[in-house]
């Protein structure tokens, strides 16, 4: 894995150039990919793959953070989105109560550069454990067993989940879920005051 994100105000942008971080060779289980930890970073245009963890993983404190943007901007595969794939557990993770004022947004999250096919094997495409008024906005979520998004581990968490495509492509015709008996397209445990749209487009779930 990268070294952990300490110093914040970084911008890590290959929008314009496609660079791909893969993790397969890595024998130590239970690693992200990139850890933020710190605040005002913006994480763009990269395509990480086959971490055991997370892809990209927020801890730590970590606020004000953009991870992605706009995919119709610059010349990489994937534009200011991040692709985060292959084998592993989860797409991005947040994990804490001071996880914060986050923006996910224009990711393409357990699929192709297109959103069209699955390209991965994940328990969960976003998964947060405590996090607080963060955004998830405009991704594309799939390849997942078990849940899209999942969100809980506090009792007001004042997430907000809008315009995203879960379980399909932007268009809505392509099924991206990993066929199970349990998936879920976006999951709340223990966790209240988030606001779920408007927007969102969830389907081929169990």
């Amino acid at each position: 894995p990268l070294p952990a994100l300490l110093q914040g105000n970084l911008v890590i942008d290959a929008s314009q150039a496609g660079v791909v971080i893969d993790g397969g060779g890595i024998s130590i289980q239970d690693r992200n990919g990139l850890d933020v930890r710190s605040d005002n970073n913006t994480i763009r245009g990269l395509h990480l793959r086959n971490f055991s963890k997370a892809c990209i993983a927020l801890e730590g404190g970590a606020q004000n953070n953009t991870i992605g943007g706009d995919p119709s901007k610059g010349v990489g595969p994937s534009g200011q989105g991040n692709i985060l794939s292959g084998e592993g557990t989860f797409g991005i993770g947040l994990w804490g109560e001071e996880i914060s004022f986050n923006t996910i947004q224009g990711n393409f999250i357990g699929t192709d550069m297109n959103g069209m096919n699955v390209l991965g094997n994940f328990s969960g495409g976003i998964f947060s454990d405590g996090a607080t008024s963060n955004l998830i906005t405009d991704n594309i979520v799939g390849g997942y067993r078990d849940n899209g998004v999942q969100i809980g581990g506090i009792s007001k968490g004042n997430n907000t989940v809008r315009n995203n495509f879960i379980g399909t492509n932007a268009s809505g015709t392509a099924d991206i879920t990993i066929n199970t008996n349990w998936s879920t397209g976006i999951s709340i445990n223990y966790c209240g005051s988030n606001t779920i749209g408007p927007s969102n487009i969830i389907t081929n779930n169990e």
